[in-house]
């Protein structure tokens, strides 16, 4: 609540607004300015869509490439426009007629709907209605706050601010001063140097502060909105903040101006682009509402990552968060290494733009002999030429940041992170002229790796070079770990293609020495028989670590470790000591360092979720994998809207306090196992290849995927179940024909029959495993094909997990692995005593009997014996199947 002798100011204005009207007060009629209302709007009725009861203490933002709102759903937030913090506690405040006490908007907001290009919060009373239209328009330095009333007694809407006018942290400026322009009706924010100058205000605003000159007030500063009864309906009241780097006042007054009057111009823009976001991207439908929602909101999410700062030029920021009291907005300045995590799943939507954008910024301040830290004199000899930066503030303009500060290169995984993304670009775009361009670059980043390797056994070290997966604790004075080897030795495989391109075999031959020399020193140096895992790293006294990590689960995800070992690590990490039903831990939970909101010890990170959960489809674990990748897809919908958090604690299914509110590679945490594991999109765009290897759950009965950009044109993919296999029907369009392998991950047990293309009858590649079957077809794709697989499939298990609510704790169950014994399946899993369990299965038909289970209507029916314990225990399931003779 606001302060006593603020809320008495607002109520004497609100007794003077009542005697004196309302809606003529409008300054509608003053040379140049809009009008005091603008036509009102409804939000675009196009998905994605969420709307929920609000809660007023989650958060909320609106993101856009120059300006940011960020708050909480009752309407409270704070205002960037890149690099400036342009104030804070942005709120309103209701008051009726002669009343003597203002209503919060926190106490009456009732609903939030989020949209790609807007978000709207209502706020009910007795006596009136306001709903509140959040609009960040995408490419101007300004946001605005469209109010729609209704009331049948007068209303004064009290809207009430701090300034702030700082940059991002870390530079900091002094001299700040506001004051009411009568002209603009908008409290004007600027300091002593004019660098930055910022109008917050309204066409039909009324002065409350009065602000003292040269200085900030302790006070916020608040103006005043009138309606009465009867006013027209179907009119917005423009709240506007605008502004930026050196304008001058009639530059800033224009700009204030031009977003005052038109908000359903500037919010139809915001819709045009959202759309076209959409139709220049990657499709994806699949029987899962909310798999398919949590993807558009990825889509979303990550292109809103893409910043235009002034000074700086045009990047990938990490994420968004509320910077309260200080000038750090989550982690929205440029980091190199979420740049490329994130590029990761930005390639496989096909938003090879963004990702350009993000590695040339990278490349700009790669280090060289004298830039951007300057050599402490001219002897002195240069110092890590080529390695990429770990992060640069938005403010970096302001401040000696590359000298005065030492964050900008301590990371050492940003570098071969950068060849990983160069590479996985090449291969997903074919952009074969952008590697060529950035050849010097990527020639300087591989030989600062390559000096890395101090004892030449072709695995990249820690010492000496940065920080990589840990940033603090006991496992940081480490010599080197399993997860930055295998991104050295990713780089050196990516490094391979990228010569390959860019005509230089020297440098090929080198990468490719390496990858074959690393690779066996990863199994020698870091495989731990005893434990079947392979150690996080190796101390420099040669000891190593013994805790389970996921850490390791790099080389696993990029396919670089042996496949029976990374199969047997794979089932203690698809156990209850690393798996949540919301996530991997960073630990296991019987190491005695094991603390659940520890970021590196213990609590559950997206991020490594992304390793691991792609890891496991990689390496068999479909089940499994579907249950971690529906877990991280959940968080979409469970705290800010749209949005995932950067880390949750690792004993209950809550964001940790510490962590931001919007982060990139969360997100991304789910957009690649979908993309990458569950659906198996694997682009060659060089050699005009396609692999299309989906591991569909057993329960969904079609996927289609449409807009896979290749060799200059585009793929569509419309895979579904018939009631003898599958069906595949692709399409081609708009370049030279291209190779597509259809590569479909079945059940254990099943048996392939035949195969058919373009009705003509082919043999399919089989390969049987326990963990399932994998029937490989290849055609040449000119315009459209069909491919049929007939299927002699047995019973298979299927999960439709629970949604975790938010503060739940783990439940499980917890799949471990799944496998035909040749008679039936075997289920082995962990769970919690005395909870009931159920699992899906089809063709319940075909199952002669249960061990571990019951079947009741088509379903495994489990209690786990034992007295009722949140610990997890083992449990085995097998599943007796009765022979179906093959038909042709």
């Amino acid at each position: 609540m606001m302060p006593r002798g603020i809320r008495i100011l607002a109520v004497l204005a609100a007794l003077v607004a009542a005697a004196g009207g309302g809606a003529a007060d409008s300054p509608a009629a003053t040379t140049g300015t809009p009008p005091a209302t603008v036509p009102a709007f409804t939000l675009d009725g196009d998905p994605p869509r969420l709307s929920r009861p609000a809660q007023p203490h989650q958060y909320f933002d609106r993101i856009g490439r120059r300006a940011a709102l960020m708050g909480f759903e009752d309407g409270t937030f704070e205002a960037w426009v890149w690099p400036w913090k342009v104030l804070r506690q942005f709120q309103l405040q209701f008051v009726l007629g002669s009343s003597t006490q203002p209503i919060l908007a926190r106490d009456i907001v009732r609903r939030i709907t989020v949209t790609p290009a807007a978000t709207e919060i209502s706020y009910a009373f007795e006596s009136f209605t306001v709903r509140a239209v959040f609009l960040v328009p995408e490419n101007e330095p300004g946001a605005l706050v469209l109010l729609e009333a209704r009331t049948t007694a007068p209303l004064a809407i009290v809207a009430g601010f701090v300034p702030v006018l700082q940059p991002m942290w870390p530079a900091g400026i002094g001299g700040q001063y506001s004051h009411w322009d009568g002209e603009a009706r908008a409290f004007v924010i600027s300091e002593g140097q004019r660098r930055a100058r910022f109008l917050c205000g309204s066409p039909a605003a009324m002065e409350m502060s009065a602000p003292p000159a040269h200085m900030f007030a302790d006070s916020p500063l608040q103006f005043r909105l009138d309606v009465c009864p009867g006013d027209p309906p179907g009119r917005f009241i423009p709240i506007v903040i605008a502004g930026g780097d050196g304008l001058k006042p009639e530059e800033a007054l224009a700009l204030y101006r031009r977003l005052a009057a038109d908000g359903a111009a500037l919010h139809a823009a915001n819709v045009a682009a959202a759309r076209r976001l959409t139709e220049q991207t990657l499709a994806v439908e699949t029987p899962d509402p909310r798999l398919n929602a949590a993807l558009d909101w990825g889509r979303l999410a990550l292109h809103n990552l893409l910043v235009d700062n002034p000074a700086l030029g045009r990047g990938l920021v990490a994420g968004y968060g509320l910077s309260g009291g200080s000038a750090r907005p989550g982690f929205a300045w440029f980091f190199g290494g979420d740049t490329c995590i994130n590029a990761l799943a930005l390639n496989s939507l096909g938003e090879f733009e963004a990702v350009r954008d993000g590695l040339r910024l990278l490349q700009r301040w790669q280090r060289s002999e004298d830039h951007p830290i300057r050599r402490s004199s001219p002897d002195a000899p240069p110092a890590d030429v080529g390695k990429m930066p770990h992060e640069l503030t938005q403010s970096a303009a302001l401040v000696d940041w590359w000298h005065a500060y030492r964050y900008g290169y301590n990371h050492a995984d940003s570098t071969p992170w950068y060849l990983v993304a160069m590479g996985d670009y090449l291969r997903a775009s074919g952009d074969a002229a952008f590697v060529r361009e950035s050849w010097p670059s990527i020639a300087a980043a591989w030989r600062w790796c390559r000096g890395r390797d101090s004892d030449g056994d072709g695995l990249m070290d820690i010492t000496g070079a940065g920080l990589c997966a840990l940033e603090f604790g006991r496992y940081t004075g480490i010599h080197t770990d399993c997860y930055t080897a295998a991104l050295y030795l990713q780089a050196a495989r990516a490094l391979a293609d990228l010569a390959a391109a860019a005509g230089d075999a020297a440098v090929r031959a080198d990468a490719e020495a390496v990858l074959a020399r690393g690779t066996a020193a990863l199994e020698e140096r870091f495989w731990l028989e005893e434990k079947s895992i392979y150690a996080y790293g190796i101390t420099v006294g040669g000891e190593r670590v013994r805790d389970l990590t996921p850490w390791p689960a790099a080389a696993l995800a990029f396919g670089l470790a042996d496949p029976d070992r990374s199969a047997r690590m794979l089932r203690r990490l698809n156990g209850a000591e690393m798996t949540t039903d919301w996530g991997f831990r960073t630990l296991s939970v019987r190491s005695p360092l094991y603390q659940p909101l520890s970021y590196n010890y213990g609590a559950v990170m997206p991020f490594v979720s992304l390793l691991v959960n792609t890891a496991q489809f990689r390496h068999g674990f479909a089940l499994p994998g579907w249950a971690a990748l529906h877990g991280m897809a959940a968080h979409t919908f469970d705290h800010g809207l749209g949005v995932v958090p950067e880390v949750f604690s690792g004993a209950a299914n809550m964001k940790v306090g510490e962590a931001y509110h919007d982060q990139g590679f969360s997100t991304a945490a789910y957009v690649v196992p979908l993309l990458r594991g569950l659906l198996g999109l694997a682009p060659d765009a060089p050699a005009g290849r396609l692999t299309f290897a989906p591991a569909l759950p057993a329960d969904w009965d079609f996927v289609r995927v449409g807009r896979v950009p290749l060799a200059g044109g585009r793929v569509d993919l419309d895979l579904r179940r018939t009631g003898t296999g599958l069906v595949l029907d692709a399409r081609f369009a708009g370049g030279e024909p291209v190779e597509l392998t259809f590569s479909p991950r079945l059940p254990p047990g099943t048996q392939v029959t035949g195969l058919a293309v373009n009705g003509a009858a082919a043999t399919p590649g089989v390969t049987v495993t326990p963990r399932g079957v994998t029937a490989a077809c290849t055609v040449r794709l000119a315009d459209a094909a069909r491919i049929e697989l007939i299927l002699n499939e047995p019973p298979a298990v299927f999960l439709s997990p629970a949604e975790p609510a938010v503060g739940d704790s783990d439940r499980g169950p917890h799949i471990i692995d799944q496998t035909w014994t040749g008679a039936g399946l075997r289920l082995e899993l962990e769970g919690q005593p005395g909870r009931v369990y159920v699992l899906g299965v089809t063709r319940p038909e075909r199952i002669r009997g249960v061990v571990g289970a019951e079947l009741r209507e088509g379903r495994l029916c489990f209690t786990i014996p034992g007295a009722p314990d949140e610990k997890f225990v083992p449990h085995a399931i097998t599943v007796a199947v009765i022979p179906r003779k093959e038909t042709p």
